[in-house]
């Protein structure tokens, strides 16, 4: 905005306390180290994406993702062709617990939806990254098992979703999702992990290939849950 230091309009934040760990904004850059930046706008969480061209801040696309959207737990992946793809909690209103997992894509400079998600249960949190076979792998707090991290992939080539895999034993927020240079992947969470709440911060680690994630620890260290 013109008139605004800053990149939104107005407030990317919520009051609703179970969106404490998430995060209000998500950064990633193009292969030319453009920063693009991804967040809900103006207290009515309007979600946007802006590219930084040198001198200020432009809006991606022709205006908001979706207008009518409310979006919290943004997440914003620009994949092999600096093509920007966004992943957000589609809430019903701003002050909703859970929302569903809406993704998107930029197409020919319009934000064009993808494939409806069969994850259709609410979720809270999302963390998005581009896997080694330049597919959409998306980790999300799940609400319809015992509010566990679940991981899906999405293949962006055949417009389609794949099986969701549990990752976390229990409530499972401040969830973030990383690819090292050698394409594995890293999901860190914080892990309710039994009856008797520790909230411990666990790391998953997925290589190229596998449906499987495997925990990053002492292996004769025994994890309750």
């Amino acid at each position: 905005d013109v008139n605004n230091l800053y990149i939104s309009t107005g407030s990317v934040t919520n009051g609703v306390s179970q969106y404490g760990s998430t995060p209000r904004s998500s950064l990633a850059f193009d292969s030319d180290n453009n920063p693009y930046i991804a967040y809900g706008d103006n207290g009515t969480l309007t979600p946007y994406v802006k590219k930084f061209n040198g001198t200020s801040w432009v809006t991606v696309g022709s205006g908001a993702v979706n207008a009518t959207s409310i979006a919290v737990g943004v997440s914003l992946v620009l994949d092999e062709a600096d093509v920007p793809w966004l992943v957000f909690c589609s809430l019903a209103t701003t002050t909703s617990s859970t929302g569903t997992m809406t993704l998107y894509q930029l197409k020919a400079g319009i934000w064009t939806a993808a494939s409806t998600s069969p994850v259709t249960a609410g979720i809270r949190h999302s963390s998005m990254v581009l896997n080694s076979a330049n597919n959409l792998t998306i980790a999300f707090f799940n609400t319809a098992d015992v509010n566990r991290a679940t991981a899906i992939e999405y293949n962006k080539t055949g417009d389609s979703w794949g099986t969701t895999t549990r990752i976390g034993s229990r409530d499972s927020p401040s969830l973030s999702l990383i690819k090292d240079i050698s394409g594995n992947l890293y999901c860190s969470f914080v892990d309710n992990v039994a009856s008797t709440a520790t909230y411990s911060a666990r790391v998953f680690k997925q290589v190229p290939g596998a449906t499987t994630w495997t925990e990053m620890k002492d292996p004769s260290v025994l994890t309750t849950g």
